[in-house]
């Protein structure tokens, strides 16, 4: 493959994954880095440390952690200011997250997912199980 499209953020950065596809010449493209606009991500206390410390917002402090990791994201955005927020960390005066605020953003890892799709519930080997694996189970 040339792009492996991930489920990624802070909650479940998938390490291991991107530095497979790294030595393999793979993309990563981050789905749901947002985290469907989960409170729990959002409004995680080190993340909007980070956002107040930063001058950007929650959201912009997510896809930010993504793209210095040089990971690609597709996130969904409905508003114009949203979308502005978006547009904003693509430009060359673009803010960006210290060595110290991307480690504590990288140390929130705890296995998360905000995506649960039916097809991974099951026996196979590629299946989760029968439930989707929380806090890293």
């Amino acid at each position: 493959p040339v792009v492996n499209q991930v489920e990624r953020h802070p909650f479940l950065p998938q390490f291991d994954l991107v530095d497979f596809c790294s030595r393999n010449n793979i993309l990563i493209q981050a789905h749901t880095p947002l985290g469907h606009g989960s409170h729990e991500l959002l409004q995680h206390p080190t993340i909007t440390q980070i956002a107040n410390d930063s001058g950007m917002s929650p959201a912009q402090v997510l896809l930010r952690w993504n793209l210095q990791q040089g990971i690609l994201v597709v996130t969904k955005c409905t508003q114009k200011f949203h979308a502005r927020q978006i547009l904003d960390l693509l430009s060359p005066n673009s803010k960006v997250l210290s060595p110290n605020q991307m480690k504590a953003l990288d140390n929130l890892e705890n296995g998360t997912r905000f995506v649960a799709p039916p097809f991974m519930y099951g026996t196979s080997g590629f299946c989760w199980g029968e439930q989707m694996p929380r806090g890293g189970k």
